[in-house]
């Protein structure tokens, strides 16, 4: 008794002491600036939040996030994020077609000043993405990479001038005169410096002048400015051309030239220096004008004029044709908002019978090239399907990459013919959908879960180190397990059927975290701190829908939607159908589980063709012409003990 009354005394003389006092008063002091310092940090990661309009500025100007503020940050993120993706899917798509080296040079140098900071954002997602897979290219065995629109042109020439072999000319022992002595020139040779005039009025006009897309109104109906002052004859009348007759396969179609001295060019150019220049040189098939030729003083345009103004009627045939300005749509109000359709009404003509999807598809190897791949579409009303099918297959947009969905333009939606992919934009879940899958993993139906959401068709590579990674898989024991990239964590996860199951009904559940090395999993840590159910949640925002390649093109088996319990006639109509996503997050138009920003110009694709012409006898120096018309030189005496050339060195009468 005595021992605790004494303890209890040392207690109360401590509690009066000046240095207990001093110990209160200074813990006190260091709480209150601590919430001083957590009030103001929290206010500084308010304000950034408010204030960032990238996700970069988040990234680094937003750090330990706390409550309310974390979840607003995480929303505007999220937002953010799906805008930048959105703005970088359409610069992909503006250099479509182009080598990845090329189309790398496009997005570089393009001016800045006047995009806004989520325009840069999502250009600067561009560059990485394309200048990664310069990146993997280098490092990879090397690979054909597609190439641009020159290369392509010079390549089919090639290849047309190789199908003729020409021979030497026989002129007796004249040949050994000459250092030429094969005529390379044929009838079917391009005609150098003629081919069909861009016209960019039909493009939207910007702050920072033309941009290569077709501007429409909120409806979606193209607003088409042509300038017709180019146009217009004298008494006023518009010279009209249709880019119809340029579709399908129109090589070798025969061509006519014909001079119309139009208003503009009279009041303008006649009579001056640039006369032959700028003189309107237009191109007609069967009666139609298709577009005219570029300004310039090429020689066989010089030709082309000429002769017409001599009264003859000048023809040719069409040399080549290649398509690679797509008709991408924007709202000519605001070109930064791209404007989406049914694929089925553009590509199809309002039937999936006319519709063919195509899949990128890869293997394991991160090096790997990804490749387009066309399963099924027998069932289909498309003409030579098996040529369609290995024609778009070889196509390469540049930035392709795994998991990218597209159409196939049909060869009479295409000028020159040649089916070329489209790639399509895969909608994010919608809030029935992301619920459903949600759902379904809850009650270990992991099947059903696949059909809804996208999981990663190439795992164990970087590509897991994605933020959209996800896969589903099965121990050797028969358990079903998930991988998925932790939006808390920012690392990849592995929980087990009954671990998320358990965290997906707001239990503790543990997950373990794993990196790949070498083709697999390697365990990292386990956690029990995760709360999966917010976790996956957030996750499952970032996610597309998942589309069924062995499905993608089967016309004739009914599908029911696994979301909305919809009955469709086939797989098409469900992913093109309004009904399976609430609304369009970014852009504006049609939306659906695949959607395009293509829309259809006169029952064409793409507008502004490159279009070249054969040389025929325009500028005659066909062949036989030039053989014929061959003047030979008096022989020179020459010291046959020293040659002149190369070829003297090797004449019969100076070998010994």
């Amino acid at each position: 008794m005595f021992s605790a009354n004494l303890a209890g005394v040392e207690a109360y003389n401590n509690l009066n002491s000046p240095s207990f006092l001093q110990g209160v008063f200074n813990n006190r002091l260091q709480e209150i600036e601590e919430e001083a310092q957590a009030k103001a940090k929290a206010n500084k990661n308010k304000e950034a939040v408010e204030n960032a309009k990238t996700t970069k500025e988040m990234e680094d100007n937003v750090e330990d996030l706390e409550g309310e503020v974390k979840s607003a940050a995480e929303s505007k993120y999220k937002d953010l994020e799906r805008s930048e993706e959105e703005v970088k899917d359409s610069y992909l798509r503006k250099v479509a077609g182009l080598s990845t080296t090329q189309a790398l040079q496009n997005l570089k140098t393009i001016d800045t000043t006047e995009l806004t900071e989520i325009e840069k954002a999502g250009l600067i997602r561009a560059i990485d993405l394309l200048e990664e897979s310069v990146g993997r290219q280098d490092a990879a065995p090397p690979v054909e990479e597609a190439q641009d629109l020159d290369s392509e042109i010079f390549e089919q020439e090639k290849v047309e001038q190789d199908d003729y072999n020409p021979q030497p000319v026989d002129v007796g022992e004249q040949l050994d005169i000459f250092e030429d002595v094969t005529v390379t020139q044929t009838e079917e040779t391009a005609l150098p410096g003629v081919e069909l005039a861009i016209d960019p009025s039909m493009w939207t006009l910007t702050s920072r002048g033309t941009n290569k897309q077709i501007g429409v109104d909120a409806n979606g109906n193209i607003v088409y400015s042509r300038d017709t002052e180019q146009d217009q004859r004298e008494n006023g009348s518009i010279i009209e051309t249709n880019i119809g007759p340029l579709l399908g396969d129109t090589k070798g179609v025969e061509v006519e030239f014909e001079i119309i001295e139009t208003k503009w060019f009279i009041e303008n150019h006649k009579g001056k220096e640039t006369e032959n220049e700028q003189i309107p040189v237009y191109v007609k098939i069967d009666g139609v004008y298709v577009g005219k030729l570029k300004a310039n003083t090429s020689e066989g345009r010089i030709a082309i004029i000429n002769k017409l103004k001599a009264g003859e009627k000048v023809t040719s045939k069409i040399s080549s044709i290649w398509s690679n300005n797509y008709n991408n749509a924007v709202l000519s109000e605001a070109t930064s908002t791209t404007y989406f359709y049914n694929v089925k009404d553009q590509f199809g003509d309002g039937d999936t019978n006319n519709v063919l999807l195509a899949i990128t598809t890869g293997g394991v190897d991160e090096t790997d090239a990804p490749q387009w791949q066309i399963v099924g579409g027998e069932q289909k009303n498309i003409d030579n399907l098996e040529s369609v099918k290995a024609q778009a297959q070889t196509d390469q947009p540049a930035g392709t990459r795994v998991n990218q969905i597209a159409a196939v333009t049909m060869p009479y939606n295409t000028p020159g013919g040649k089916p070329r992919v489209v790639v399509l934009s895969t909608a994010n879940l919608s809030g029935p959908a992301k619920l459903k899958v949600l759902e379904l993993i809850t009650n270990r139906d992991y099947t059903a879960a696949r059909e809804i959401v996208a999981t990663s068709a190439i795992t164990r590579t970087s590509q897991g180190r994605e933020a959209s990674f996800l896969e589903f898989n099965v121990f050797q024991n028969g358990e079903k397990y998930l991988v998925y990239y932790s939006p808390e964590l920012q690392k990849l996860v592995r929980v087990t059927e009954s671990e998320m199951t358990k965290g997906l009904r707001g239990q503790k559940a543990i997950v373990t975290v794993v990196e790949i090395k070498d083709g697999t999993y390697s365990q990292v840590t386990k956690t029990s701190e995760l709360n999966i159910a917010q976790d996956f949640s957030s996750f499952l925002d970032t996610k597309k829908y998942h589309v069924d390649k062995e499905k993608s093109n089967n016309q004739i088996e009914k599908y029911t939607s696994p979301v909305t319990g919809k009955q469709y006639d086939n797989y098409q109509e469900y992913l093109f159908d309004s009904a399976e996503v609430d609304e369009r997050v970014t852009g504006q138009g049609h939306s659906a589980i695949l959607s395009t920003d293509i829309v259809k110009m006169d029952q064409s694709l793409f507008n502004n063709p490159k279009v070249t012409f054969e040389r025929g006898d325009i500028m005659g120096e066909t062949k036989q012409e030039i053989i014929d018309n061959v003047t030979f030189p008096a022989a020179e005496i020459t010291d046959t003990t020293t040659p002149q050339s190369v070829k003297d060195r090797f004449n019969k009468k100076n070998c010994k």
